[in-house]
């Protein structure tokens, strides 16, 4: 656990953090829209999910690389 104590400002930041976020989340209003994501609409979002397990990353294509060349 911290030993420092939080000051008087950290607090009240984190307590406006807290209450953005709860307001967050009892709104009505959704957190994305189909429009701010083409790619996703287009494919459909399981086949998106899909490709997207199936996607290697940038890490595990350079870890394969690297193996392979041993």
């Amino acid at each position: 656990m911290n030993d420092h104590p939080i000051d008087e400002a950290e607090a009240a930041d984190r307590e406006l953090k807290r209450q953005r976020l709860l307001a967050f989340l009892r709104s009505e209003e959704p957190a994305w829209h189909d429009e701010d994501h083409p790619d996703i609409v287009a494919l459909g979002s399981a086949e998106w999910v899909r490709s997207e397990r199936d996607r290697k990353s940038e890490r595990q294509i350079e870890l394969e690389k690297r193996f392979a060349e041993d």
